[in-house]
């Protein structure tokens, strides 16, 4: 899942600036970086154009649920 702040700050973005540019709310990038929500598919959108990213990214979850899949079987399963 990428980092929206991350992304943000390397681009050299305020929050501000960010939801200008992709026409949204400041609170919306805000509770996106904070956690507290996750991103329209239409702000996950405007926010892929904006960085040069796939939108998806913004919703894929890199857990450990996926170790199996990925690593085999921990042991003592």
């Amino acid at each position: 899942m990428l980092n929206l702040k991350t992304l943000r700050t390397e681009k050299g973005m305020t929050q501000s600036q960010l939801a200008e540019e992709i026409k949204c709310a400041r609170t919306v990038i805000a509770n996106i970086e904070s956690g507290i929500a996750q991103p329209s598919i239409a702000t996950a959108k405007a926010l892929g154009k904006a960085f040069g990213v796939n939108w998806w990214e913004f919703f894929e979850e890199g857990d450990d649920s996926d170790a199996d899949s990925v690593h085999g079987p921990r042991s003592g399963q």
